[in-house]
């Protein structure tokens, strides 16, 4: 499998993200996973998310970060705990090394749903556009924890100090 794909389908009032491949932060997937944020969620019809990382080969820590801010969202929205369907060890000592387990309902046996998926492609990011979702996903990791504090913060003070730049040219 090569560059990460993202799908999301709906199932009984739980919105489903698939991803499929590698997600890296050059990726067209990092702007689409940032407007599914902003609007999918936002639709009051649904009560709960689901992350199917079940064909995921790997997930860097923009990606990772993305997913974050849907916890937190589904949280803030629905009071509760997204849910991370992965059963790839490799993907899922991703998920533990940034202490997603603590912030999501991790499930390591999937059941299959019938789902209709949509994909998100959102066309190519200008380089502005992913400097603020790869900054984001970032504080978000920040945020999560204290061991992502120590591990993420001068990744945050570079990329803001990167930003500050770009906008002065």
């Amino acid at each position: 499998m090569g560059e990460g794909v993202a799908y999301f389908g709906k199932h009984e009032g739980v919105v489903v993200l698939k991803l499929v491949g590698r997600f890296t932060f050059s990726m067209r997937a990092s702007k689409s996973l940032d407007a599914f944020i902003d609007t999918v969620l936002m639709d009051e019809e649904y009560e709960n998310i689901l992350i199917d990382l079940t064909e995921t080969e790997s997930l860097d820590s923009t990606s990772l970060g993305l997913l974050a801010i849907l916890t937190r969202l589904t949280m803030d929205l629905y009071d509760r705990q997204a849910t991370i369907v992965s059963t790839d060890p490799y993907v899922n000592d991703i998920l533990d090394g940034v202490g997603f387990d603590e912030v999501f309902h991790i499930v390591h046996d999937p059941q299959r749903a019938e789902t209709e998926w949509e994909s998100l492609e959102d066309g190519e990011p200008t380089k502005k556009e992913l400097s603020r979702v790869v900054l984001n996903a970032h504080r978000e990791l920040l945020d999560l924890n204290e061991k992502n504090k120590d591990t993420f913060k001068d990744v945050v003070a570079m990329l803001e100090k990167q930003m500050e730049d770009d906008a002065e040219s």
